[in-house]
């Protein structure tokens, strides 16, 4: 059976959004079979996949599944989202491929009596907490 495979890139934000397009000849929408998640460490795979609100053995398309990528990327959680799914019949598998966002603390904190500058320019001494 012939495939055909696509690669598609979505900067949003400075995030980019990687999507990988495996599909044999399939019609446009098919009933979502399976749904898989890896690539993180901080959340599990099923959370993974409730924050994509896809449902099993609901109808869907590719533009379902951008959508499902696309609330993903919105958590502000991953650095990178990739997505690849296959057909066989009218079964579909989806695949999510994460990276986690990397947070850091602040450069930077207030503590008692340390200067704060107002928009002037003018500094102070901050008062006791």
């Amino acid at each position: 059976m012939p495939c055909g495979c696509g690669l598609f890139f979505l900067s949003l934000g400075g995030i980019r959004i990687d999507t990988t397009v495996s599909f044999a000849q399939s019609p446009s929408s098919a009933t979502l079979h399976e749904i898989h998640a890896d690539g993180a460490k901080k959340l599990t795979e099923s959370q993974i996949i409730a924050l994509t609100e896809l449902q099993l053995n609901s109808s869907v398309d590719r533009d379902a599944l951008q959508a499902a990528a696309d609330k993903l990327v919105h958590t502000g959680l991953f650095a990178h989202v990739k997505y690849d799914f296959t057909t066989r019949g009218d079964q579909l598998t989806v695949n999510f491929h994460v990276e986690e966002m990397l947070f850091s603390p602040p450069s930077s904190t207030i503590s008692r009596g340390s200067t704060i500058r107002n928009r002037r320019g003018h500094s102070r001494k901050k008062s006791r907490l």
